[in-house]
């Protein structure tokens, strides 16, 4: 049994990526009434989702630093109330360019709190049962992206427009953080994570062999799975495989996959092979995906099973990898990581343009591919 300040600490951390969730994904449904009332053009609309996760790099960078002078607890606090203030100023803004910018400060909060949530978890869970308790974490994100859309739904039936939706929505993290009051697990207890031993300068963390080979294998599989996710209704609709509604169930299929994968390794995963696991995840991503392009598309859904461990399983690794300094390694892995996402997303955009979405969806099996020789080739002693 954990220690009631390990279940509080864990509790406080999984209900924050639910509530980032959440808030991460009621943005996209809300997106064509801005554009109605806002009168602005799709590109400028863009802008909305690209300055968030330009932004994320800047907060990434900023948690390693961060969590280095105050504990976990006390930094999400900060970076909640930056997720507010970016969303009143998005409910508030009487232009676009200060709803743009308040939802750059929103991706400020955002990125650092993906680096936040990891290291909580990897505090207080034990070594043993860390994978399983990071499984767990991003099953929450999984609820999440299923629950988004059902709210907003919800906030629309009742009258709410977009504004006060974004309004209400800024009082999610508020339970989050009054529950943060009440931890108190200590500052460390595992060499794994240390604290009191000398900051490491951040700029000398991206030195670390473990955070550039992280940084690239993370950043390539998030780029695979966004990929997937990002344009699979587009995909299906495009190649009329589906009409647009049945294209949208397409997609919550592939939450659902994800999430039910994740929830089972959190409760039956007992091992710490993780070079195996995350070489099976990948292969089982990439045979799933090709099946769905050459195939049946729900290749494309099943894909989801596989690749969904490879995140929190990825994470497991580092944090049993990297015994010192985790907190400005995760912050230069996550940086990396956004920047992967933007450069992937930007290059699924040309490959449609240029070839065609079929064409273009072959991306993320390259991705795949990828990331498997880069865990096959990695010598085991570097480990």
């Amino acid at each position: 049994m954990f220690p009631r300040a390990i279940v509080v600490h864990l509790g406080i951390a999984y209900a924050a990526l639910f509530v980032g969730g959440l808030l991460d994904n009621a943005r996209g449904p809300l997106l064509p009434d801005m554009i109605a009332e806002l009168q602005i053009t799709d590109q400028e609309a863009s802008l909305f989702f690209a300055v968030a996760a330009l932004m994320s790099i800047a907060g990434s960078l900023l948690a390693g630093p961060t969590l280095q002078r105050v504990r976990t607890v006390v930094a999400l606090r900060y970076v909640l109330g930056c997720v507010m203030l970016g969303y009143w100023g998005v409910a508030f803004g009487t232009h676009y360019a200060i709803i743009v910018l308040g939802n750059g400060l929103y991706g400020i909060g955002m990125g650092a709190n993906h680096v936040i949530l990891n290291i909580m978890v990897a505090q207080a869970a034990p070594v043993k049962t860390r994978a399983r308790h990071l499984n767990f974490l991003h099953v929450m994100y999984g609820l999440a992206s299923l629950s988004a859309p059902m709210v907003i739904i919800g906030l629309r039936g009742a009258g709410a427009g977009w504004r006060m939706t974004f309004l209400l929505l800024t009082l999610l993290p508020v339970p989050v953080i009054l529950a943060g009051l009440r931890d108190r697990l200590p500052c460390r207890r595992e060499p794994s994570v240390n604290a009191i031993m000398a900051p490491l300068p951040w700029w000398n963390a991206w030195r670390h062999p473990a955070a550039r080979y992280y940084a690239v294998l993370l950043g390539l599989y998030v780029s695979a799975e966004l990929a997937v996710s990002m344009w699979l209704v587009l995909y299906v609709t495009r190649l009329r495989i589906a009409d647009p509604a049945k294209a949208n169930l397409f997609l919550s299929y592939f939450f659902c996959m994800m999430t039910a994968a994740r929830f089972g390794a959190a409760i039956f995963l007992r091992t710490e092979r993780y070079r195996t696991l995350l070489a099976c995840a990948a292969g089982g991503g990439i045979v799933a995906l090709l099946w769905g392009i050459y195939g049946h598309p729900v290749g494309l859904v099943l894909a989801a099973a596989p690749m969904g461990l490879f995140f929190p399983l990825c994470f497991a690794s580092l944090s049993h990898e990297v015994t010192a300094h985790l907190e400005v390694v995760t912050s230069w892995v996550m940086c990396t990581v956004f920047v992967v996402i933007a450069a992937g997303q930007f290059m699924m955009g040309w490959l449609s343009d240029h070839y065609s979405i079929a064409v273009a969806m072959h991306l993320p099996v390259v991705l795949l591919i990828l990331v498997s020789l880069l865990l096959l080739m990695r010598h085991p002693r570097a480990q």
